[in-house]
């Protein structure tokens, strides 16, 4: 130990390891290592070691089946899928309909922006009945195995009539409401609640002693158990019965889209190879498993990755649920 100007004690000359439960050590290697530096970065450690003592924490609503437009199928992508709702106390149903617009070779992915076409028509209804759409408010949100993930916001869009000649959207058995919506892939509020999500408050930096942010990669949130984006949608609509009477009801509408479960990577040799991410139902824990570029173009052909064999129905690839046949890769 040593005093220096500021009374603040310091190291000398130690490379101080330590090891978390799962065998990753954490070097410090500096021949001059503040103390302060030291306590926070222990801290840190001791609290990861906490953490993983505990096991890890699932989401508890990630068994739950939604309607789901599986975008590793580019027939399913591109026909997306419609649902037909009940409006409480009428006796016509309220059709809603997503349908992803991805250009050609576009995956669907959470880092990047990507437009999903929203819609809505009536079926049943009288023809002296007018139904009109008041507003439509949609939130997009993070889909994920693991808790520290799931639930996040990602986007949010509310859509009404702008005008004051109409009371809504016009809609009929005939006549459609139809929005484009653009989710964006990471804004500044995103990034930092994520960051949260992964990190507490960001990264430690052992060379500086700080606590960093960063923006984060698409393994990132593979890695984190990411497998879809929910997207719920509220309509709410307003009722002119052909005796006069008006009402208002809402119908709320929900869809899962799965994320492209592959990470491109390049080596300095310039040979390419795939990444992707398994979430093991006994463990609870994500995999993550290696493909040569000739293997992720014979699983790609097929136009669908439930494809796979397998012999172990316990592995499931994070962000292509719900998928019962995959093929186990060891990294």
């Amino acid at each position: 130990m040593k005093k220096i100007d500021n009374k603040e004690e310091i190291l000398d000359g130690y490379v101080i390891i330590a090891k978390n439960e799962e065998g990753i050590e954490k070097t410090f290697k500096n021949k001059k290592f503040s103390l302060k530096k030291l306590t926070a970065a222990l801290l840190i450690l001791s609290m990861t070691l906490v953490l993983s003592s505990c096991g890890t924490e699932i989401a508890t609503n990630s068994h739950v089946e939604y309607t789901t437009i599986d975008t590793s199928n580019d027939t399913f992508a591109k026909k997306g899928k419609e649902q037909v709702l009940d409006v409480e106390g009428e006796n016509f149903k309220l059709v809603v309909g997503y349908r992803p617009e991805l250009a050609a070779n576009e995956r669907w992915t959470i880092t990047a922006n990507k437009d999903i076409v929203i819609y809505a028509k009536t079926k049943g209804l009288n023809p002296d009945t007018k139904v009109y759409i008041d507003n439509v408010h949609t939130d997009v949100v993070i889909q994920s195995y693991l808790n520290a993930m799931t639930g996040v916001t990602q986007d949010t869009m509310d859509d009404r009539i702008h005008n004051a000649q109409m009371l809504g959207f016009p809609i009929s058995d005939t006549n459609t409401y139809s929005n484009n919506m653009v989710i964006e892939g990471e804004n500044k509020e995103f990034q930092e609640i994520t960051m949260t999500s992964f990190y507490g408050t960001g990264y430690y930096s052992s060379s500086t002693g700080t606590i960093t942010n960063k923006r984060y990669v698409e393994s990132d949130y593979l890695k984190n158990g990411v497998y879809g984006n929910l997207i719920a949608s509220t309509f709410d609509l307003i009722i002119l019965r052909p005796d006069g009477e008006i009402t208002c009801k809402s119908v709320t509408s929900k869809v899962s889209v799965t994320v492209w479960p592959y990470v491109e990577y390049r080596k300095g040799n310039g040979e390419t190879f795939y990444r992707y991410y398994q979430y093991n139902k006994i463990t609870g824990k994500i995999e993550e498993h290696s493909l040569s570029l000739e293997e992720y173009y014979n699983i790609i052909g097929k136009n669908s990755i439930s494809a796979l064999p397998t012999s172990n129905n316990n592995y499931v690839v994070v962000a292509s649920r719900p998928l019962k046949r995959i093929r186990r890769i060891n990294s």
